[in-house]
């Protein structure tokens, strides 16, 4: 049994529209799902969190469940018309659901590391052992190569676009100089 999975499935997606703020949306609500929660990120305290989601009118949602038999599983709703693409790397078909999958944990980890009670790191690098496992279950043959990047390079690269979106938001709040 696969312990990674995502409905509905196929992913429901189409091309954005120019100008939009990346290259694919959401058709309708999806929800992936990782059973069998590895020991590493089963210290996640259990609970729903609603994450504010950019450019989305309807929060994603978060959980993580703790069964009476001990076993921990997580779930995360992303709401249609959410954006996403593959950053840096060719957007082949069945690297799409892993790659909207870690574009929300990206997008939503200060939020998530708050509710959480966690660093931001330490979602990130959550997002990414997610991604890696939504890859390997959707056969993606560059799965460790598209993994290799997004473990190397996401965290550097979140940090630089945060600066900028502050430093944008700064020049926007002060007006022309």
């Amino acid at each position: 049994m696969k312990n990674i999975r995502y409905l509905p499935s196929p992913l429901r997606y189409e091309k954005a529209p120019e100008n939009a703020p990346d290259k694919f949306v959401l058709q309708e609500k999806t929800v992936f799902v990782w059973d069998r929660v590895p020991k590493k990120w089963r210290h996640i305290p259990a609970g729903r969190y609603a994450l504010p989601v950019k450019h989305v009118s309807k929060p994603a949602i978060f959980t993580h469940h703790r069964n009476a038999d001990g076993t921990h599983y997580f779930e995360l709703e992303i709401p249609a018309d959410f954006y996403f693409a593959v950053t840096a790397a060719p957007n082949f078909p069945s690297a799409l659901p892993g790659a909207c999958l870690h574009d929300l944990l990206y997008a939503c980890s200060e939020n998530l590391a708050s509710a959480l009670g966690i660093t931001v790191k330490e979602v990130l690098g959550f997002a990414n052992s997610w991604f890696r496992r939504q890859m390997e279950t959707s056969g993606f043959p560059l799965t460790g190569a598209y993994y290799w990047a997004v473990s190397r390079f996401g965290y550097v690269f979140h940090k630089v676009a945060g600066f900028f979106s502050r430093l944008n938001w700064l020049k926007r709040r002060k007006g022309p100089v």
